[in-house]
């Protein structure tokens, strides 16, 4: 037992690191426990945050030796039981061992997601607890207000911490600065602000925090960030360490478009999100030719004006010969031309799914890239 509990406290130590995981399994097959290690084995290769339905018995089993009763919002990550949501709790009190929640082992918990609005006591016990080490990711989502925000721009224990989410919450610049100066948030490498009402002032001081030379992906979709705001992001020497952007929903327009083709600093990124950002085809043509962005797996240009020679620039394209997954969504126009250059297209080789409107690309087109197995057959397609 006792070399049971350093292997797992080996684990949740570093919880983003497999090999403690994989030799956790290797010693529990070794004591006739051959369900749970396999399970574990499979949970770490997938990645998949699964239900607790989900588990199989041999693991509910053990677990229940260590938490008598498993509440039904715990997820289990890599075999383990490491998210759980707190549904109602402004009468929670996060610090005390008694109460509603005290069956939680916070040791156990990567992830913490709030889904429904905290009191100002419960945000600030809640950051301020020395629990919060163990976290690798936070979602609060369109439940702080601009104290509970103050309050968590001062929490001291984020060291872990790689993802944040707070959507659908309103910044003034000073507090978002506050927050993401936070000197704990040394290890954060996603971070989602998502309809949060972000203008430019918000997109100025963005790369000159802390926590910005650290980020891999970002995501401030449906915001009202315009193209002088693209602009300043995009051009910082430390964007060149992003490796997914989302804009979905801003006002990038051709300039912006222009700008994010011709940055040298994106020389790694892998997937690049603009639909609904108002780009012209000429932006979007740009996009399609520009050496820059030759690492990219995963491109959305979807409901933006999209023509038949916006596909034929992005068919006949050098640069993005590593593309995976392309949507090109619109709901006006013919396409049909497009879509026989991008079926036939001798760059696009690793393309294996494509999102087109198929009523707009015509018999030919559809045809076309089924052959490719881009498309499936559908008895609903018009002659």
């Amino acid at each position: 037992m006792d070399d049971e509990k350093s292997l797992l406290r080996g684990c949740l130590e570093t919880p983003w690191d497999k090999a403690p995981f994989l030799v956790y399994a290797d010693w529990i097959e070794e004591h006739n426990e051959t369900e749970r290690a396999n399970y574990l084995r499979s949970a770490l290769e997938t990645e998949k945050v699964k239900k607790i339905t989900q588990i199989p018995n041999a693991v509910l089993d053990w677990f229940a030796k260590i938490v008598p009763t498993t509440p039904e919002s715990w997820l289990f990550f890599r075999g383990f039981p490491s998210h759980f949501k707190i549904n109602h709790f402004r009468n929670v009190d996060i610090s005390s061992p008694t109460g509603r929640w005290h069956t939680l082992p916070w040791d156990w918990c990567f992830s913490f997601r709030a889904t429904h609005r905290l009191n100002f006591e419960a945000v600030a016990k809640l950051v301020n607890h020395p629990r919060m080490l163990n976290l690798t990711r936070f979602e609060a989502t369109r439940h702080f207000d601009s104290n509970q925000l103050r309050a968590f721009a001062r929490g001291p224990f984020f060291y872990n911490l790689t993802r944040l989410d707070l959507s659908e919450n309103r910044f003034s610049a000073d507090t978002l600065a506050a927050i993401l100066n936070n000197p704990t948030l040394i290890n954060l490498t996603h971070l989602s602000l998502n309809a949060c009402f972000l203008v430019r002032d918000h997109a100025l001081l963005l790369p000159s925090t802390s926590c910005w030379k650290g980020l891999e992906a970002l995501s401030l979709c449906h915001n009202h960030l315009d193209s002088f705001a693209i602009y300043h992001l995009v051009t910082h020497s430390q964007a060149g360490n992003l490796r997914i952007l989302d804009l979905t929903g801003n006002n990038v327009m051709e300039v912006g478009a222009l700008m994010l083709s011709t940055n040298p600093f994106f020389s790694q990124l892998q997937s690049l999100d603009l639909s609904r950002t108002n780009i012209s085809p000429e932006g979007l043509i740009a996009l399609a030719n520009s050496p820059n962005l030759s690492q990219l797996t995963h491109l959305n240009i979807s409901f933006n004006p999209i023509n038949n020679q916006v596909l034929i620039a992005l068919s006949e394209s050098p640069y993005l010969s590593q593309l995976k997954y392309l949507n090109v969504l619109t709901t006006s126009g013919s396409l049909e031309k497009g879509a026989v250059a991008l079926a036939h297209s001798s760059q696009l080789k690793n393309l294996r799914k494509l999102e087109i409107n198929r009523r707009l690309i015509g018999k030919k087109g559809r045809e076309a890239l089924i052959e490719k197995k881009l498309l499936r057959r559908s008895k609903r397609d018009p002659e």
